[in-house]
């Protein structure tokens, strides 16, 4: 099986080309995977607390990779504008930290002990269980 980074790689290019055909997605993304971004924040912090496993420091380290997050979608804007690729890279980025910032929700969610409508729950171990695969075989 294949590792869920092919996946992610995946929807985010044929979402990024759909974008290209029908008009500029770029805005409506770029709010999504923020709005994203902040749920997996509060979620992660929310399981930690439940849990009873907070750790501040560990914290701040999360709130940092979503910062180098915006910085990699920064830097796709950019080289949007230089190659004049009209957005496609920027779609395809914005897609693929969309892809799995929902993942990372739903299964902080899960911790929670929240319940998970059945099909999601299903695609989200289904990728997990593609991700232990892929690195089984890695190591």
């Amino acid at each position: 099986m294949r590792n869920p980074f092919f996946y992610f790689m995946g929807f985010s290019v044929v979402g990024s080309s759909i974008s290209q055909m029908t008009g500029n997605w770029s805005k409506s993304l770029a709010i999504m995977l923020l709005v994203l971004l902040t749920f997996d924040l509060i979620t992660y912090l929310s399981s930690q607390w439940i849990g009873g496993t907070l750790n501040w420091n560990h914290y701040a380290k999360e709130t940092l990779k979503k910062c180098m997050v915006v910085t990699i979608i920064v830097i796709a804007y950019f080289l949007d504008q230089l190659l004049s690729t009209e957005e496609l890279l920027l779609n395809a980025t914005l897609l693929f930290y969309i892809t799995d910032e929902i993942f990372i929700v739903i299964h902080q969610v899960n911790k929670m002990g929240i319940p998970i409508p059945g099909p999601i729950l299903k695609a989200v171990q289904y990728l997990k269980n593609l991700n232990e695969e892929a690195d089984s075989k890695g190591k």
